[in-house]
């Protein structure tokens, strides 16, 4: 490498230096460097990591309030609540169900009482059997 002058120095390293060589060419000019650095930006644009424990914490009350907020704007139903509704609504369907033949006996004549009902609950245990999955 020449010492005369500066302009001979950068002549001589323009010509005989390879950039490829330096680390800073590398991070910012080779393609799988530049892959891994794009990775690395979007996995952190995803979901940036948890520095510690009050991020971690941070992220779970903010989850929780989403949660929360959805319940109370109506997006969201609480699983236990909703269980109890329809359990509730299928039992009183059942027990309507089972009470039709003694309704409909007393509007039917006396001769055929005992053959109705036994049509209405074979067809009534029927229709529930298939509601319940039973064969």
């Amino acid at each position: 490498m020449p010492d005369d002058s500066i302009e001979a120095a950068r002549l001589w390293r323009k010509a005989h230096l390879d950039r490829s060589y330096t680390i800073d060419y590398r991070r910012t000019r080779h393609p799988r460097h530049a892959a891994v650095r794009e990775a690395a930006q979007a996995a952190m644009q995803a979901d940036p990591p948890a520095k510690s424990w009050r991020d971690r914490h941070d992220r779970a009350r903010a989850r929780t309030a989403e949660i929360e907020l959805a319940l109370l704007e109506g997006r969201s139903l609480d699983r236990d609540q909703t269980m109890a509704v329809l359990t509730a609504q299928i039992a009183n369907m059942r027990q309507r169900l089972l009470s039709i033949p003694s309704r409909v006996v007393l509007d039917v004549p006396a001769e055929a009482r005992l053959k109705v009902v036994e049509i209405i609950e074979r067809e009534v245990f029927a229709a529930l059997a298939e509601i319940s999955g039973i064969k």
